[in-house]
């Protein structure tokens, strides 16, 4: 747990027994931050007052395979408070609320399920889909109404790939988590211009070596001009973003 801007430590919150990572994205469900604990292939809340993570269900979303590091990152927090997401390996899952118990469901898709974005904006008239490609993060917006893409240039300093955005309604910005230098960006669809001015840092880990990327959720976006808090994740013990 870290304070925005300076990212100053709070405290650390150990990952629960059998955790090795977690995904490269969290959830938002009824206030509190999800995420999925690989290694055990389970849900996991945070209890903020608390300082842990507390297990959804009573069992795993599906069972833990020898060897087999399973990562979760197209999931979400429904509005009927359900959790629906796709794992890695195609598995569909839903949580119903209030259920301790994942309902499952094998898809027919080749090759592996990951999920970078996008972000939909949909404020004020403005209909337009956001998103950045991976590794060359090259940030690109798609009007919804005509279809139109455009290329809007690099999304940020580094390489990689963005993991999460948030639309500010207050500020009408889009706000951006990159991967490769642990940096959260600003986006103003209303300026033109392009990466550093347009996007722009907002901010950036002091420590970047000890942040994983899972560093910037929903949560911490939503707060980061507001209450000053922030949830960062850690790489597993002994790694660090260097390796």
């Amino acid at each position: 747990l870290m304070k925005y801007p300076g990212f100053e430590l709070i405290s650390e919150i150990p990952a629960p027994e059998g955790v090795s990572s977690f995904s490269r994205q969290s959830f938002l469900l009824g206030g509190r931050v999800g995420i999925w604990g690989v290694g055990t292939n389970m849900l996991y809340l945070l209890n903020v007052a608390g300082r842990r993570w507390e297990p959804m269900l009573d069992q795993p979303v599906v069972p833990v395979q020898p060897d087999e590091d399973l990562y979760c990152s197209a999931y979400a927090g429904m509005d009927d408070g359900s959790v629906c997401g796709m794992t890695s390996d195609c598995v569909f899952f839903r949580v119903e609320p209030g259920s301790r118990h994942a309902a499952t469901r094998r898809l027919d898709v080749r090759g592996p399920v990951m999920a970078w974005g996008p972000w939909i904006v949909n404020d004020r008239g403005r209909r337009k889909a956001y998103g950045s490609t991976h590794v060359v993060q090259r940030f690109w917006e798609v009007d919804l109404d005509t279809g139109v893409g455009r290329d809007l240039g690099d999304s940020g300093p580094a390489g990689g790939q963005v993991n999460d955005m948030l639309w500010d309604p207050e500020q009408r910005l889009l706000f951006l988590a990159s991967y490769g230098s642990c940096t959260l960006l600003a986006y103003d669809p209303a300026k033109g211009g392009s990466f550093p001015e347009n996007p722009r840092v907002a901010a950036r880990s002091k420590h970047v070596g000890d942040v994983a990327q899972s560093a910037f959720t929903r949560e911490s976006l939503r707060n980061e001009l507001r209450r000053g808090g922030f949830f960062a994740g850690r790489w597993p013990p002994g790694h660090s973003a260097r390796d």
